[in-house]
């Protein structure tokens, strides 16, 4: 079998892989990510009518979630998306619920 006979169907093949494969990296990157975060909670102050705490690093997960929430609003548009869609659902899902909660919490 001649390769260079098929060169341009070998060349698409494996820009599409490639392509499929970075989505691939992003998604478990950022899965790998959360598996680090700790939601610290420290005191935030103490009143007559209560003890409050807050989370210290709120700023630091607002940051990455934001960033996360962009880069798989991305990975949702890429034409090369079609073995993810699901799991990329599922993560900007997750994400947004997260993005939800913390946001109740900062109104409290």
């Amino acid at each position: 079998m001649n390769l260079l006979d098929h060169l341009e169907v070998c060349t698409t093949i494996g820009e599409r892989a490639f392509k499929e494969h970075g989505i691939r990296k992003m998604l478990t990157g950022m899965k790998d990510e959360w598996k680090e975060v700790i939601f610290e909670i420290v005191l935030h102050k103490e009143t007559a009518s209560g003890i409050y705490y807050k989370i210290k690093t709120f700023e630091e997960i607002g940051n990455l979630l934001d960033d996360h929430i962009v880069n798989t609003q991305m990975m949702a548009f890429s034409p090369f998306k079609a073995h993810f869609e699901e799991e990329i659902s599922e993560w900007e899902n997750n994400l947004r619920h997260m993005l939800d909660v913390l946001e109740e919490w900062m109104k409290v």
